[in-house]
């Protein structure tokens, strides 16, 4: 799940992007992606999550190239979207999520809550502005971990390490 809101543009944004960029490089056929964008409104590549083929990582890879910063930052509603796209399997839902911004924190962790699922939540907050404590709450309610990048150069670096421990 990447922010792609309009304090994500210049270089927030490219290194978000190329972060995706090297996460999705790293995936195995067996894996299962989506990839969801978030301003005040949600897109997603795929109705639900898809197997991580050369031709679907190469489309996910086409999406987020194309990716530009536009609107305001509504986490809950992003994190709503993305725990409701997971797919009841065997194999563990994992979510990373990007962002720089502010959100209200209130309906953000409400809707960590309300989740019945066992999809687990890896926040990354970008920038110096981010909400550390509502996007540690998150992880922290969703079985996963937050990570602080704090400078645009960090990044990509700071991206794949996650994805690595995961």
């Amino acid at each position: 799940v990447i922010d792609h809101s309009g304090s994500m543009g210049g270089d927030p944004m490219a290194h978000a992007l190329a972060a995706a960029d090297q996460v999705l490089s790293k995936l195995r056929e067996d894996d299962k992606i989506n990839v969801i964008i978030f301003d005040d409104t949600v897109d997603k590549l795929y109705a639900e999550p898809k197997l991580a083929t050369k031709d679907v990582i190469a489309e996910a890879k086409d999406y987020v190239s194309k990716v530009q910063s536009a609107g305001g930052t509504e986490i809950a509603l992003a994190l709503d979207s993305a725990l409701a796209a997971q797919i009841v399997d065997d194999r563990p839902d994992v979510i990373l999520f990007m962002t720089d911004g502010q959100s209200d924190a209130q309906k953000a962790l409400e809707v960590a809550k309300a989740d019945k699922g066992d999809a687990r939540v890896f926040t990354i907050g970008i920038g110096t502005g981010v909400e550390k404590p509502l996007l540690s709450r998150l992880a922290s309610e969703k079985r996963g971990r937050f990570t602080f990048i704090p400078d645009d150069a960090s990044i990509e670096t700071g991206v794949v390490q996650v994805f690595d421990q995961v």
